[in-house]
């Protein structure tokens, strides 16, 4: 997950399938392939990997705990099928359907127990929040970033989501206060963050 969450899709593509009789490993495989394959252009390929992740997910039993947390796998793969769905959304250019998806993603991430380490890897407001802007929905990309911040305090690439809101409304103000804060959480390069990739 640490791959997909970096974007180091060269990695991922290096990877060698897991066993097939490892179900979650291998949908997981699937899913952190198709979202590498969609993000460097090869959509086409891409288009084969969520069969495999709702394979899994459809024959996965109910009651099946995640990675000995106390969520049900079945959601995790649902996750990760929606989050699939919406990137190769995305990358055809289908951006009604990547949000509705994000949206779904979203409702099901809300609805975990806590875990720790978090059962999903990243928060999907991000990628909400990144989706709704880029479509030309501010004032709902706002919301969705604020959600996310009061979730998770002080996450970097929801302030930065929410600084490029304000800064695209004109809102220099708050801009200015939501920079500070970036400035503090995120301890790299300003320039690694890019709402085309979240």
């Amino acid at each position: 997950f640490r791959s997909v969450r970096f974007h180091r899709w060269d990695d991922i593509l290096k990877l060698h399938e897991p066993d097939v009789n490892l179900k979650i490993a291998n949908a997981m495989w699937h899913f952190a392939r198709g979202m590498a394959l969609a993000a460097t252009g090869k959509l086409t390929e891409a288009e084969a990997e969520p069969e495999v992740v709702t394979e899994a997910l459809e024959s996965t039993a109910p009651d099946q705990v995640f990675a000995m947390s106390p969520n049900k796998t079945r959601d995790i793969l649902k996750i990760a099928s929606d989050v699939l769905a919406a990137k190769l959304s995305t990358a055809r250019n289908e951006r009604s359907q990547a949000i509705a998806k994000l949206r779904d993603a979203v409702a099901i991430q809300d609805s975990l127990k806590y875990a720790e380490p978090p059962s999903w890897f990243y928060p999907v407001r991000e990628s909400l929040g990144a989706a709704l802007f880029l479509d030309g929905q501010s004032s709902e990309a706002e919301q969705v970033f604020r959600e996310d911040l009061q979730r998770n305090p002080r996450n970097p690439r929801s302030l930065f989501g929410l600084l490029e809101v304000l800064r695209s409304r004109g809102r220099s103000h708050d801009a200015g206060f939501v920079q500070a804060e970036l400035e503090v959480a995120w301890k790299s390069d300003l320039g690694l963050l890019n709402l085309h990739n979240f």
